[in-house]
Formats: C-alpha cells, structure tokens, sequence
C-alpha cells in the first residue's frame, strides 16, 4: 500500500479499487443467493480489504494534497519577509545599501510536523509573537439519545398502515420485488412513522430499499449522505434505469452542473425524490 501511494499512477490506482468495490457490492447484493458460502465469504473479504485500501490511499493521497499546498504558502511567505527586510535596509541610504547588498541573507525556516498545523511566525521586526496561534478547544455536546429495539416489535409487521398497498405495489412494480427481505417493512414502517431509524444490515441484506422505497410514497426529496462517489454513481444509475428522478451532488462536479441542480432544487416544481450528497459536500 506504501509503494501504490507514491506511484506517480496512485489516482488511476484509486479509481480502479473503487471500480472493483463497485463490481464486488454488485456481486453480493445480486447474486447472493447462488454463491456458495466460501464464494460469499471471498467476496465479503475482498470487499473489506479494498474499502481499507481506498480509504488509506485517500487519506494518503489528501496528506500530500495538503503538504504540497502548504509547501507553496511557506515558499510565499518566505519571499515577502525576504523583500519586506531587504527593502528596509536599502532605505537607511544608498550607500549603506550598495555596501551591504551582497551581504543581506533572510533565511527562515519553518519545521514542522506532519500531524501538527504549520506555526505562524514573524520577525522581531514587527514586533509580532513568534509562538504559535492556538486554536480553540473543540468540547463534543453530548445528548441522551434513548434507543428503543424494533426488529422484534410487532407493531412494524402490520400491513394494516394507510401506506401498505402503495408500499407493496412500487415494491412489485418499480423494483421488481415480490416481497420484502427480512427487516425492511419493519423499518420502513417506522421510518414512514415519523420515528429516527438506526439500521445495521449485512451486504445484500437490503438497506437501500428502506429509504428509496418511502422516497417515492413521500412528497419532497430525500437527502441520502454517502461517502463514496462510486457508490453514489452506481446507485443514481440504478434509480436512472428504474425511471426514478435523482441526482447527486459533490465537489467532483462541474460549477454549471451543479448550479443546474440548485435550480431544480428550488423550482416549486422539483422532479428530484432523492439528492445524494457527500459528507465533504454538506461541511462547505
């Protein structure tokens, strides 16, 4: 993994992991049910190792993103300390600046470590602290949240809810499903409920269906937060070829495509019923 990130090839490498991931998640959600358990548990490591490979790589290659820009502000702000002080001292007088000109040399170091922000120096000539900026505390809020278990409360089997029909005739329809797997009408029940849903699925097991499904019953648009692009790309395409209207938004983008979705965003007549958005997205 060491010798990949430093290949002059790293995000080609990338996005060829990412093209794996996606062909791997398509094997196990599609095909689960004809693989072999020693099939099924091949592909779930594959599945694993190549998530921790891409995370690794991009956090590596963010690392010499960062280093690179703040290798060019340091380079910046050692030239203009260098012009401010040799300015200063061909001010006193021509003479004393002809004499000393060959004699000026600024050199500034700046050290630091590769999980530290870089200090912010200034000379004694400005009368600036060298000591570096501090930055305020980060103090986490912690709420009482209260978790209820519903996988075994019967309340979410019901098929007497005002939604049942419409639920189990898209389910048919749209997705091709003549039932529900193992947990989904449970948690789409809650979900359409008005209740906060936390849901832990194995690949395969389903997840997706338990929030594109309400998309379509439910009036407005659902925001679905996922960090992979790939993966966004995979799903949109899937929603695409289902006739279902979505889009997605992140900083791979181009500047008029994504002005374009704002737009539709806003119009009071929006065809979009599911926006996925990235984490880094949503933090600008």
């Amino acid at each position: 993994m060491l010798q990949l990130a430093f290949c002059p090839d790293a995000l080609k490498h990338l996005q060829e992991m990412k093209d794996r991931l996606i062909t791997v998640s398509n094997e196990l959600l599609d095909n689960a049910d004809d693989l072999s358990p020693t099939q099924f548990e091949n592909l779930r490591q594959e599945r694993l190792l190549l998530n921790k490979k891409i995370q690794h790589l991009e956090r590596h290659l963010q690392y010499v993103q960062n280093e690179e820009r703040q290798r060019s502000h340091t380079m910046t702000s050692t030239v203009a300390v260098h012009s401010f002080q040799t300015d200063t001292s061909l001010s006193k007088s021509s003479f004393d600046a002809l004499r000393s000109d060959s004699q000026i040399n600024v050199q500034k170091e700046f050290v630091r470590s590769w999980n530290s922000p870089p200090p912010f120096l200034a000379t004694d000539r400005l009368n600036f602290s060298s000591a570096p900026m501090e930055r305020e505390v980060y103090t986490p809020k912690l709420l009482d949240v209260k978790y209820i278990e519903g996988s075994s409360d019967k309340r979410w089997k019901s098929v007497d809810f005002s939604w049942t029909k419409k639920l189990e005739a898209y389910n048919r329809k749209v997705f091709g499903n003549h039932s529900f797997r193992p947990n989904q009408r449970e948690v789409i029940n809650a979900t359409m409920s008005g209740y906060d849903v936390f849901v832990l699925m194995p690949t395969g097991g389903g997840k997706s269906l338990t929030y594109q499904l309400p998309a379509l019953i439910f009036s407005g648009i659902t925001l679905v937060v996922s960090p992979l692009v790939s993966l966004i790309q995979d799903q949109i395409m899937h929603l695409m070829q289902a006739n279902i209207p979505a889009a997605y938004l992140s900083a791979n983008l181009e500047w008029a495509e994504q002005q374009e979705i704002h737009r539709e965003l806003l119009s009071e007549t929006c065809k979009y019923k599911l926006l996925y958005v990235t984490p880094e997205k949503i933090a600008r």
